[in-house]
């Protein structure tokens, strides 16, 4: 197998990985929302912690932490959906063009 060869067996891959990486990122994807809509339990193990732990003048200072804790991962909960929803579009809007071109 000469260099031109092997370059484009592997332009060839590089493009074979380039249209099948969908298949990993959704599955990455899915896998972030899972554990993003977990973290909602361990903000209230964190909340409980605060409350044994804290003496009742801290109350505030922990309730503020707590309640960034909850906007964080709301947020970052809500990007990873709006990543996915978007991604799957996009997934479905080429596949219509290989079908439909």
């Amino acid at each position: 197998m000469d260099s031109e060869q092997k370059i484009t067996a592997s332009k060839t891959w590089i493009q074979k990985l380039k249209e099948e990486s969908w298949q990993a990122e959704i599955l990455i994807s899915t896998i972030a929302i899972y554990g993003s809509l977990q973290l909602y339990g361990q903000i209230d193990s964190f909340a409980s912690l605060v409350i044994d732990y804290l003496p009742p003048g801290e109350y505030t200072k922990g309730y503020l932490i707590v309640s960034f804790g909850v906007i964080a991962v709301c947020v970052l909960t809500t990007m990873f959906i709006i990543h996915f929803l978007l991604r799957t579009y996009w997934i479905g809007l080429v596949g219509l063009n290989s079908v439909f071109p």
